[in-house]
């Protein structure tokens, strides 16, 4: 994938664009006819049980290595598709290792050809250019990214679905969805405790130093006639350590396959009590046959993957194969979607039940992460230049700032997902431009108002005093994520995929808004995050999706340096920093992602956050809006402001830290006193505040004062101070 840093290209850039992506086209026929020969050539099932195992060791090292290359879950979905696209061959000789790793060098090659595909694309208008870079990427996502959602924000959001389609449902297959979701999950855990089982055998004789103690460790718990024919045939060779270890691992890739096999009466096992028969008409309905995958099934393989919502393989009446777990869980959601969406009485009953558990989901995650938050659902209002009545889904008030969410549950349709441009417009319009129209509307009534606005809302009446407000955050919050274009509205217009005229908020899934909550400790960053993450947008150019941002903002807090004309950021993969370890902290209720800030800054943001003086978010916002050499500079001028005022008692003592250029220039200053009076201590606060007007050249400023002798306080005083006035005091 490429990253133009300008929309214009030269005749010898196009060219050479244009011969970049004919040799990509060579190489993804190439390599892609080259798999399906050598996954059709012998027992498919023996090469893919082999490639499951990589990925699972690679996934296993994934926090403590996530920078590691190898198989990732598409692409043994992909050669499985490859698999099923010929007969079974069953052979019983056959050189499984050679073809496995053939068929991994071969499947990321593979890959790597397909996203340079679109450079065939590029020509001399920079729109079409913008729009065919856009999606090569939207493409690119859509082949490789799994688990849009953590497990437990999957499994979370499948009860609430199996409850809300459960009598629907239940009319339509014989049985209780919540039994079809109990076994899936009773598959991926019994798969999971084999290929566990199988990797501790593994560890137990692998790392063993001598030949012998190998032998030992691998036959301990065979049967007799087992062990001693294994060590009956290395005898000879026991103290030969290489030997024995290639003789006993190429006997134990015997294992893999077996490993994955599994019944139908197993599987039934799971749901006692259910309609066996129902139960295993939909399993049957889970999976593919030898021959299934069609020729034109393979023309749209990366992008549309049978296997995806068929993941298991049908050998016989009795026995089915499942080589990838992971994408079964991954597309989990996905498989029970679409198993209602084959009848109109549960597709309909799902989307209404998405569309209310959407809602109520967003109100809950605010209530329980912006405690401080006067939160309230359907708000209503009345503009007064046309009459109507609008209405927003979500609306919290917090301090001095107005958030504004709108919900929207709708699908993405497939030709969506893989680029279709008139899909991919509808698409953003339903889910971006409209729900932005809504919440820029209610915004500028906020904005031109005065006074106290009344609103009716599903909680009662919300009083805003628009007069009071400083900040109005909007943000769209859908189900499912337009890949990485959710987070690129300007690349968007540029491209002519949505209206250059509209006012677009940040769009996120509300699984990714749960992330963003979760990740960030206080409601000050949560907010400043909404806040920031809108402007970053319409300062930055940059390749991202949602929590590749949320890693770059724990990085900076987006306090970067402004662009560089025509250059993007490109930040997309930065993501794996959090999901690599998410899952697990979270399991031990310990997710703690550390944010590099002085311990003078913690204790202020922890002090606002326990205080809450009116202001308080908007004095969070530019505490955060410091770098950490900003912060670190503060500080130690603070110390020495200390030292000096307590070697003379009753001296005053200022000074003031300005950083960030143009919009995002912030000056914060502090005093250090003693002051007789509020009237001195007024007259101190104003003199610090002039000396940083002149010295930084703001129009305004955080001003912190520390009383001397100390009185144990994170800040005496905080306000923000304008030129010409004093704010109020907190």
């Amino acid at each position: 994938m490429l990253s133009r840093d300008d929309l214009t290209w030269t005749r010898a850039e196009i060219d050479a664009a244009n011969a970049a992506g004919v040799i990509a086209r060579a190489e993804f026929d190439e390599t892609l006819n080259a798999l399906r020969t050598g996954l059709t050539g012998l027992d498919p099932l023996e090469v893919l049980a082999r490639a499951a195992l990589s990925l699972t060791m690679r996934i296993a090292t994934m926090e403590s290595k996530p920078d590691q290359k190898g198989l990732e879950i598409f692409h043994v979905e992909i050669l499985q598709a490859l698999a099923l696209s010929g007969e079974r061959r069953i052979a019983a000789i056959g050189d499984f290792p050679a073809t496995t790793q053939a068929s991994i060098e071969l499947i990321d090659r593979n890959g790597q050809a397909y996203r340079g595909l679109w450079l065939r694309k590029i020509g001399t208008d920079p729109v079409l250019n913008q729009r065919e870079e856009l999606i090569a990427l939207l493409q690119s996502w859509t082949m490789a990214i799994r688990g849009p959602r953590h497990a437990h924000q999957t499994q979370e959001f499948l009860r609430a679905m199996c409850a809300g389609v459960d009598d629907a449902f239940r009319q339509e297959f014989g049985c209780r969805p919540s039994a079809i979701v109990a076994v899936l999950n009773g598959l991926i855990d019994m798969l999971g405790s084999r290929i566990r089982q199988h990797m501790d055998w593994l560890k137990g004789w692998m790392p063993k130093k001598s030949g012998v103690a190998m032998i030992e460790g691998y036959v301990r718990g065979l049967s007799d006639a087992e062990a001693e024919d294994i060590q009956a045939n290395l005898l000879p060779h026991r103290h030969d350590r290489k030997g024995v270890f290639n003789y006993l691992w190429n006997l134990s890739e015997s294992r893999f396959a077996p490993l994955m096999h599994f019944t139908t009466d197993e599987l039934a096992a799971i749901a006692p009590g259910e309609n066996t028969e129902c139960l295993r008409a939909v399993l049957d309905s889970l999976a593919l046959e030898f021959e299934d995958v069609s020729v034109k099934d393979l023309e749209h393989l990366h992008l549309s993957n049978p296997v995806q919502l068929k993941p298991l393989i049908h050998l016989d009446k009795d026995q089915f194969f499942c080589c990838n777990p992971h994408s079964l869980g991954t597309n989990l959601a996905e498989i029970f979607e679409e198993l209602c969406g084959r009848f109109p009485s549960t597709k309909t009953r799902l989307e209404d039940v998405r569309a209310d558990w959407l809602e109520k989901k967003l109100r809950g995650l605010i209530g329980m992460h912006l405690p401080a938050a006067d939160t309230h659902r359907s708000v209503k209002w009345k503009d007064l230049e046309d009459g109507k009545i609008w209405e927003s889904d979500v609306v919290a008030v917090i301090d001095k700032t107005v958030l504004i969410f709108e919900a929207k549950s709708g699908k993405i349709s497939g030709p969506a997902r893989r680029g279709a441009l008139n899909s991919l417009k509808g698409a953003l319009k339903d889910l971006v431009v409209e729900p932005s129209d809504q919440s820029a509307r209610l915004k500028r009534y906020i904005e031109q108002a005065n006074g106290v606005l009344h609103f009716k809302t599903d909680e009662g009446e919300l009083l805003i005093d628009a007069g009071d407000v400083r900040d109005v955050i909007r943000v769209n919050v859908v189900m499912d994520a337009i890949g990485p274009l959710s987070a690129h509205w300007p690349q968007l217009k540029a491209a002519g995929l949505i209206p250059t005229a509209a006012d677009i908020a940040p769009t996120m899934t509300v699984f990714e808004l749960e992330t963003v909550f979760e990740v960030l400790q206080l409601q000050i960053e949560r907010c400043h995050y909404l806040s920031r993450r809108s402007q970053f947008e319409k300062e930055f150019r940059y390749t991202a999706d949602e929590l590749d941002l949320l890693a770059y903002y724990l990085e900076t807090q987006f306090n970067v340096r402004p662009q560089e004309p025509d250059s993007t950021l490109w930040l997309y993969g930065r993501s794996m920093q959090i999901a690599s370890a998410y899952s697990a902290m979270r399991a031990t209720g310990m997710l703690n992602f550390p944010i590099r800030r002085t311990q003078l800054w913690r204790r202020l943001l922890a002090a606002l956050e326990d205080k809450k003086p009116s202001g308080w978010t908007r004095f969070g916002y530019r505490l955060l809006n410091a770098t950490p050499d900003g912060q670190r500079t503060l500080e130690q001028r603070v110390k020495a402001g200390r030292k000096a005022v307590a070697k003379a008692p009753g001296r005053f003592f200022t000074s003031a830290v300005t950083f960030g250029q143009g919009k995002r220039r912030n000056t914060i200053a502090f005093a250090i006193g003693a002051p007789h009076g509020s009237e001195e201590l007024q007259q101190q606060i104003q003199h610090a505040s002039n000396t940083a007007f002149e010295q930084g050249g703001s129009s305004d400023l955080l001003l912190l004062y520390w009383f001397s002798p100390a009185t144990g306080e994170a800040y005496d005083f905080i306000g923000t101070m304008r030129q010409a006035r004093l704010s109020g005091w907190t």
